[in-house]
């Protein structure tokens, strides 16, 4: 593209094509998308998650059992959701995306 854009006896037009932008926005949304998902999990645990929790869970009141549980050795272990700060991240940092999508679109960021 830089280089058809150098030759001086080629058509603008050639060079002015929409799919820089088009990847772009397809870039945008993939990671926009991630974000989401990443932030946004279904709720409750898969089957997969469940099932390694129940053999952590008896591994270590075998361990228990087996030995003399000392007081601060036993590790907790956490089934809950996402602490409400990261809910709240993901919510500021797809708002910040979107707004300079969209002043970016409507000519606010010119100087």
């Amino acid at each position: 593209m830089a280089g058809v854009a150098a030759d001086p006896v080629v058509d603008l037009a050639v060079v002015r094509n929409a799919s820089p932008i088009v990847h772009a926005i397809l870039a945008l949304v993939l990671l926009v998308a991630a974000t989401v998902l990443g932030v946004y999990k279904p709720l409750g645990m898969t089957a997969y998650g469940r099932r390694k929790y129940d053999e952590e869970r008896q591994a270590a009141s075998a361990a228990s059992s087996a030995t003399v549980a000392r007081p601060g050795t036993a590790r907790a272990i956490d089934a809950g959701s996402a602490p409400r700060w990261m809910y709240l991240f993901g919510i500021i940092a797809i708002g910040i995306v979107v707004l300079f999508v969209l002043l970016h679109f409507t000519g606010g960021l010119r100087h």
